[in-house]
């Protein structure tokens, strides 16, 4: 009988371990994280897309691109879609050297509102669409990712 309870409470607690918390501390154990990374592009736009999923919400927590530049420095107007509030415009610096350049956005949770909770999609079911539009002539490298997470609509 102890041999048995021994196995028993061993057994326990090596699956408690599996659901002792969430997979997004402090998010609940639902929330399924999203991370959409972009491949390298040289001067052509990145869009990337959360989509929607039937009664969840999307939320982004972070976005972070890089670039090496372009013939001619510049700003673009990065975009965010299908948010609450509206569609957010981020301006993305281009540096005037495609060879020591670095240019950077790195938008984090704080950044994105709802006490760094991230920033919910528009709506239930609604996609949320990232754009950062080609960055030039000379550019030969640029690439963006996108962290968020999805929770179910209760």
């Amino acid at each position: 009988m102890l041999r048995f309870l021994t196995s028993l409470l061993a057994l326990l607690w090596l699956t408690s371990a599996d659901a002792a918390g969430p997979p997004y501390p402090g998010y609940g154990a639902s929330v399924v994280p999203v991370v959409l990374p972009s491949a390298v592009v040289g001067n052509t736009a990145i869009t990337l897309t959360m989509p929607a999923v039937a009664s969840w919400w999307n939320v982004i927590v972070d976005i972070k691109c890089g670039n090496n530049g372009a013939t001619t420095a510049a700003y673009v107007q990065a975009t965010l879609a299908g948010v609450f509030g509206g569609t957010e415009t981020f301006i993305v610096s281009v540096p005037s050297s495609s060879t020591a350049g670095q240019g950077e956005v790195d938008v984090a949770a704080g950044g994105l509102g709802n006490g760094g909770n991230g920033l919910i999609a528009a709506d239930v079911n609604t996609a949320i669409t990232f754009t950062l539009p080609a960055l030039g002539t000379g550019n030969t490298a640029a690439t963006c990712t996108l962290y968020g997470y999805r929770v179910p609509y209760q």
